[in-house]
């Protein structure tokens, strides 16, 4: 099982999510983030045992949600999401 926490690690980002792939077998991650329909530009950094942080620059106010998949399988659970505002 994969877990996801909110982190403040990646350069050049105003908003982040670490998250934790340990314990769920082998397979691959993909994050992304979409606000009003429209995904925005995400940045993943590896840092090692087998945790990654994701990274994204909201450039438009409003509800940022987060969708994290792992093994081509959506993690449920608690979505996460960020409002931003300017």
């Amino acid at each position: 099982m994969c877990s996801v926490s909110r982190c403040c690690s990646v350069v050049e980002c105003s908003r982040c999510v670490a998250v934790d792939t340990a314990s769920a077998g082998v397979g691959e991650l993909d994050v992304s983030v979409m606000v009003h329909g429209r995904h925005v530009p995400v940045k993943t950094v590896d840092k090692g045992f087998r945790i990654v942080t994701a990274g994204f620059t909201p450039t438009v106010t409003g509800r940022h949600s987060i969708y994290v998949h792992f093994a081509g399988e959506q993690l449920t659970g608690k979505l996460h999401c960020f409002n931003h505002f300017f």
